[in-house]
Parts: structure tokens; sequence; C-alpha cells
């Protein structure tokens, strides 16, 4: 799955995310509560899209100042 959004979802109202993508803490850990079931799940596919679109927008940037370094 998408490590930067792993959620587990441990009660019916809340979800945790922890080996998300913290390169520099991986132990750390963060809980969510919400007010249902459905709002975790909408919580955790937009985590999932903001971490995908992040991901997107550091390859075009990368992609970009490599090719103004080496010409390619």
């Amino acid at each position: 799955g998408d490590r930067a959004a792993q959620a587990a979802l441990p009660g019916p109202s809340t979800f945790s995310l922890s080996r998300a993508g913290f390169i520099e803490e991986p132990e750390r850990k963060y809980c969510f509560e919400c007010d249902s079931e459905e709002q975790c799940r909408e919580w955790i596919e937009a985590l999932k899209r903001a971490s995908y679109e992040f991901m997107r927008r550091s390859l075009i940037f990368y992609r970009n100042e490599i090719q103004k370094m080496t010409g390619k």
C-alpha cells in the first residue's frame, strides 16, 4: 500500500498513522478521532491522495532540476 498513508482502524471512529514516511522519526505515530467510521475512511483517502500529489510534484521538480543541470 501507500507507505505515506498506511493506517489502521483500531476502533469505529479512530485511526492512526505510523511508519508513515517519517524517515527521521520512524517510531512516530499520530492518532486521529473522527465522528464516524466513514469520516475516518475519508480522511485516510485524503491523506493518501495528498501523499501521492506531494511525491508527484517532487518528481517533476527534481526531473526539471536534473534536466537543467545536465541538459538532458
